[in-house]
Order: structure tokens, then C-alpha cells, then sequence
């Protein structure tokens, strides 16, 4: 059975969610000024995540078009991370938390690469690399954290139903054998059964939900957004979210931060 993977109303949605992204953008601008706190600011940092949502969304659509199921799935995970740590800096009494661990964690993934880096330079013999060791002095004994899971950030954000949806679309994003067997299928040649690869596996039942998870994500990215610059932009979301729900069939309200 072929799988449409994108109905062209869900195409015009999401480039109309894509739109109304930027409006909001636009509208929040005023606060969207990068000041010398850079990227420690919550309304720059909400900015930078919505843009990249966008940019995502925009991809999805070409990626569904050409066939590409496993690579949109992958790209939708990440609107949902992103709509997770959206929803998590949008919360007042977890906002601190969110960007302590977001800044934690870029000082620990720095730290284990130069430390790495060290290591093997020392295994080959190489010549010391004073700007490797510069930058690594600067650490001053810091070493920050991991930062929080997709599930803790799910949960910071009120979000903890639709991390159902990531872990789901995680095991196509990661090379799990749920993904593999993807590439591979069945051929029935004379009633006899061959087992083959597929280098261009075709979409499987629920996969005509990618670009549909994909607006989900980026509408609740949208909303969070919002919460963060108190843009004013409540009544055009809630309307997309009608015009969302509508397309989706659902009865019930969009979750959103």
C-alpha cells in the first residue's frame, strides 16, 4: 500500500504557520534587540529557536515531496525539541532553570571536546597546540553539566504528553533497528518470497502524520514564543490553532505552552 506522505492542505498550512512565524517575529521585534547578554537573553534566545523552527518546517515539505520519510521525521524531532525548550524558558518559575542548564551544558560539551582534542594529540605525538591549551586554561576548573533531557525539558515546559510523539519520532531519527528496517522489504516473484534492501524505503502507515506533527510542533513553538515577549499575538495563533485542529480533526485544543 503507497502512503500519501502530504495532503496539499497540510503543504499550504504549513507554509502559512511558516508566514505568521515570521509576523510574529516581526511583531516582537522591540524586544528582540541583542544586547551584551547575547544569547543569556530569554527573548533572544526564544528568537533563535523559533527561527530555527521555521527554517525546519520549511524543510519538512521538500524532504515529504521527494520521498524522504526517515529525514522529515528527523527534522520534525527536532521542532519538537525545540518547542520543548521554547515551553520550558516561557514558564516564569522555570525560565532560570532552563537557560542555567542551557548554558551548563554549552560550557560541558566545550570542555569534554577540547579534553578529547588533548587526548589524542597526545596519542599521535603532536606538537602542543598552545591555543587548544589557552582556551582549555580558561575553563578555570569548570566544567558545567549535561544539560536536561528532551523529557525533563518536556516536563519544565508542561509538555510531558506530546514527548510521547519525540520518542516516537527519535527511533527514526536515530539508526535503531526500528529505523533500519526501514531499508529493507519483500519481493514476491512466481508465489516465492525474497527478502531484499530498499535504498529508498516508501512511507509505512502513520507516516502521513509527519507533516501534521510538524505544524503541531512549530504552532506550540509559536504560542511559547509569544508567552516569552508578550507580543500580543494570542488571537492569530488561537486562530491557527482552530484552522490546525480543524485539518487534524480534533475535537480538542491544541497543547500549547
Amino acid at each position: 500500500m503507497t502512503i500519501e506522505l502530504m495532503g496539499k492542505n497540510w503543504a499550504q498550512f504549513a507554509e502559512k504557520l511558516r508566514q505568521n512565524g515570521y509576523a510574529l517575529l516581526q511583531a516582537a521585534n522591540p524586544k528582540l534587540v541583542v544586547t551584551d547578554k547575547g544569547a543569556a537573553d530569554p527573548n533572544v534566545i526564544g528568537a533563535t529557536l523559533l527561527c530555527r523552527s521555521l527554517t525546519h518546517l520549511k524543510a519538512v515539505p521538500i524532504l515529504l515531496k521527494e520521498g524522504l520519510i526517515v529525514e522529515a521525521r528527523t527534522i520534525v524531532r527536532n521542532c519538537l525539541e525545540n518547542a520543548f525548550w521554547l515551553a520550558a524558558i516561557a514558564e516564569p518559575d522555570k525560565r532560570d532553570e532552563a537557560l542555567r542548564r542551557m548554558g551548563d551544558a554549552e560550557l560541558f560539551t566545550r570542555h569534554q571536546i577540547g579534553e578529547f582534542a588533548m587526548q589524542l594529540r597526545g596519542e599521535h605525538d603532536a606538537e602542543v597546540n598552545e591555543a587548544l591549551r589557552e582556551a582549555m586554561r580558561k575553563f578555570n576548573g569548570k566544567k558545567g553539566s549535561s544539560g536536561p533531557t528532551p523529557k525533563e525539558l518536556a516536563k519544565l515546559g508542561q509538555f510531558k504528553s506530546t514527548y510521547l510523539f519525540y520518542a516516537e519520532y527519535s527511533r527514526d531519527a536515530h539508526p535503531t533497528l526500528h529505523s533500519l528496517a526501514r531499508y529493507l522489504s519483500r519481493l514476491v516473484e512466481d508465489g516465492e518470497v525474497f527478502k531484499c534492501l530498499d535504498a529508498f524505503p516508501p512511507g509505512r502507515d502513520g507516516d502521513q502524520f509527519t507533516i501534521q506533527h510538524g505544524c503541531q510542533a512549530v504552532l506550540s513553538a509559536m504560542f511559547a514564543a509569544n508567552d516569552i515577549w508578550a507580543a500580543g499575538e494570542a488571537e492569530r495563533l488561537t486562530r491557527l490553532g482552530d484552522e490546525y485542529s480543524s485539518l487534524a480533526g480534533l475535537d480538542i485544543p491544541l497543547e500549547a505552552a
